[in-house]
């Protein structure tokens, strides 16, 4: 639709060209008016994720000795989370080490008649069979010296892992176990979730799925924390549109202090996928006229002509405006808030870099 001067403007125009007609040229800064893409936002609500979500399970099995720790607990990678009763586990290791000492002993002594054979044999007091003997029983303690050892090392492990310890960062969200339970190897104890790098899944609407690129940026809000915005990118594009048409986009977001919580919305703004062409003009070609606002064009005969526009978006010095303006027309960036319709000027090119 044609925009039209309001009647102020038009007034003003009709009483003052009169006198500009008669007024000495002034000296003014132009520029032209560009098309350029402007982005616009696509704001997507989403929910927050974590990256990293684990059931901490108990690798041995015992009673519940102690638990150190509650919902909604912060823990750091290492740290304790119960203890289950070792006796059992001790008792083991105890006869296990106690095994060895005499499975070392016999080992000793098959060690000295093995060489105590080679001497004989080599005297050929010994025959092939006496040698064969003790070289085999040698070798067969030999084995159960090294059974042993590895059984106390199974044990030593046990009582180890008998303290069940935080796989990473996070905060507990559910505790499955209490003291004086049976926890069976492999049974959950804990809910786990990683706080520190959180993704934000949104369903992106097909016709934007070509436009967006891994690495993209996005700015993310939480309705849960007002004033509060992170700014992440995106880390992963599903291939595999819904029955809506969409496909799913993770945001990737980092959260140092652990502020945002999990499952919450996530209003999150893409500027990369959604652009149009626009006229723009330095942001100083605009002039206020009460309610409206104009900018002045110089023609080729050197004078001045309001033109009434509405703004929309900035970008940089710039600004969008929608009004009878054309690209490579020269609008007044300097000087302009003393012209008036009609008037001669001497208009000197300005320059702005382009957002």
């Amino acid at each position: 639709m044609k925009k039209t001067l309001p009647l102020g403007w038009l007034f003003w125009a009709f009483v003052a060209s009169a006198a500009a007609q008669e007024a000495p040229p002034s000296p003014v800064g132009v520029t032209e008016a560009k098309t350029f893409a402007v982005r616009q936002q696509l704001e997507l609500t989403g929910t927050v994720h974590t990256r990293a979500h684990s059931q901490v399970a108990s690798e041995v099995q015992s009673i519940v000795a102690e638990v150190y720790v509650d919902v909604g607990a912060r823990v750091k990678a290492g740290d304790p989370l119960l203890r289950l009763l070792t006796k059992r586990y001790q008792i083991q290791l105890r006869e296990a080490k106690a095994q060895l000492k005499e499975a070392a002993a016999g080992l000793k002594l098959a060690e000295n008649r093995l060489k105590r054979a080679r001497e004989l044999f080599a005297q050929k007091v010994f025959s092939s069979q006496e040698m064969e003997d003790a070289l085999f029983d040698f070798q067969s303690r030999e084995g159960g010296v090294e059974r042993l050892r590895a059984l106390i090392e199974q044990r030593e492990l046990d009582v180890f892992r008998s303290v069940l310890r935080a796989p990473f960062d996070g905060a507990i969200t559910a505790k499955l176990t209490e003291a004086g339970q049976w926890l069976a190897s492999g049974q959950p104890a804990f809910d786990l979730v990683s706080l520190d790098e959180l993704e934000v899944t949104v369903a992106m609407p097909e016709q934007y799925y070509a436009r967006l690129s891994l690495g993209d940026r996005a700015e993310v809000s939480f309705d849960a924390l007002p004033g509060m915005t992170v700014v992440g990118e995106v880390s992963a594009i599903v291939p595999l549109a819904s029955e809506a048409r969409t496909l799913p986009v993770k945001v990737s977001i980092a959260n140092p202090d652990g502020r945002i919580p999990i499952g919450v919305l996530a209003r999150t703004a893409f500027t990369s996928v959604s652009s149009r062409q626009a006229i723009i003009v330095p942001k100083d070609a605009i002039v206020p006229q009460g309610d409206s606002q104009a900018v002045f064009i110089v023609d080729d005969r050197q004078m001045v002509a309001p033109v009434a526009v509405q703004t929309g978006m900035g970008a940089g010095a710039w600004i969008e405006v929608i009004g009878e303006i054309k690209p490579g027309q020269r609008v007044v960036t300097l000087g302009n808030e003393r012209l008036q319709p009609g008037q001669t000027v001497i208009a000197q090119p300005r320059k702005y870099d382009l957002p």
